[in-house]
């Protein structure tokens, strides 16, 4: 699923569309000293590059099988950020990355599936593990003054574009 979801964002060009271009703009007129230059270096940790995503695609739904991907992030984002360089009024994009941000914030009433710490087990199998939910965190950490809600954030995943994509900045 979570595949299907970065395939669409390079088929449509989701990093450049509408949207992403008006963010675009906005993060160059932010980051950018002077009118010409680089812009996002994308080889920062995704926790530094997050202000200055472009758009965001979310990933999951509370129907999803219950396997590792879900026992690990449930329901996710994928994040879209861009770098190239200005000139003439333009941006070009000569770079996408991609990351995961998921944020554990332990809310609400949903299920994480069935654990087994003993055997490493994370799936819907009732018969393999204990029920594991919200709850269950809130539980733990109101015993143990630990496992507070917190962003988690994967490597970035960069790829170069083959043609720059052109965003003009201003008419």
């Amino acid at each position: 699923r979570a595949k299907q979801v970065y395939d669409k964002i390079f088929s449509e060009k989701q990093y450049v569309n509408k949207a992403a271009q008006k963010e675009i703009v906005a993060m160059i007129k932010r980051t950018l000293k002077g009118t010409e230059g680089s812009f996002c270096p994308l080889n920062r940790p995704a926790s530094q590059v997050e202000s200055d995503y472009v758009n965001t695609r979310p990933v999951g739904s509370l129907f999803d099988p219950r396997d590792d991907m879900y026992a690990a992030l449930g329901k996710f984002n994928l994040r879209m950020a861009v770098s190239g360089y200005v000139k003439w009024k333009c941006a070009f994009v000569t770079s996408v990355g991609v990351y995961v941000r998921d944020s554990y914030d332990f809310v609400g009433n949903q299920s994480l599936g069935y654990w087994n710490s003993r055997t490493k087990y994370a799936g819907g199998n009732f018969l393999k593990g204990d029920k594991v939910t919200n709850e269950s965190f809130r539980e733990h950490a109101s015993k143990t003054g630990r496992g507070a809600d917190f962003l988690v954030y994967s490597d970035i995943k960069i790829t170069t574009l083959q043609t720059a994509e052109k965003v003009v900045l201003s008419p």
